[in-house]
């Protein structure tokens, strides 16, 4: 029989860095610590979920990381509609809708098109449970940001839950990295 300490399991939704919002992302120093792709949640994590638009910050923040040569991807649960008509203004570098996060399958499918790696690739999202889960699956570098807005569906009340205390128990235990932490971080092993 296996047995999994608590922090064991907890290494699945640890991020390599928290930050507040992308604002404190140094967009500046990525492609120097070889990412070349990022991969980025678009609700909660760009813009709050009832935004419409991008805002200036999401555009800024894009063309920042476009400007440092890495691509752009975003991966969303939400639908062809919504994802589509945003990143029409937002312009990543490609997309995913309905990604069905944390499984696998649409996430792969980007990563295989563009080739690349591991190493290569840095997930940026609001949520332990999908955004970092499924970075740690794939044995990537993660950034995880607070939510722009508490947006907890009724429906999802369960996710939610898991969700809270996972994050609860990260801060806890203090594993939520700080920068300092993230520039001279060793992969810790996941299991």
């Amino acid at each position: 029989m296996f047995k999994f300490s608590k922090l064991e399991i907890l290494n699945y939704f640890r991020p390599s860095l928290f930050v507040n919002n992308i604002s404190e992302i140094a967009v500046d120093d990525l492609y120097n610590k070889g990412f070349r792709m990022v991969i980025c949640d678009l609700d909660n994590t760009l813009v709050p979920h009832f935004t419409k638009t991008p805002t200036a910050m999401a555009i800024n923040f894009v063309k920042a990381i476009k400007k440092q040569n890495i691509l752009f991807i975003v991966v969303s649960n939400n639908t062809k509609k919504r994802v589509t008509e945003f990143c029409k203004k937002l312009e990543p570098d490609d997309f995913v809708y309905n990604a069905k996060k944390p499984f696998l399958r649409k996430t792969k499918k980007i990563i295989e098109k563009y080739q690349m790696n591991s190493s290569d690739i840095l997930f940026i999202g609001d949520q332990v449970i999908t955004d970092i889960w499924i970075s740690n699956r794939f044995q990537a570098k993660s950034i995880l940001t607070l939510p722009l807005v508490d947006s907890t569906p009724k429906s999802n009340w369960f996710l939610n839950f898991i969700e809270n205390n996972v994050y609860n128990y990260l801060q806890h235990k203090n594993l939520l990295n700080n920068k300092k932490e993230f520039e001279n971080e060793k992969s810790y092993e996941i299991l």
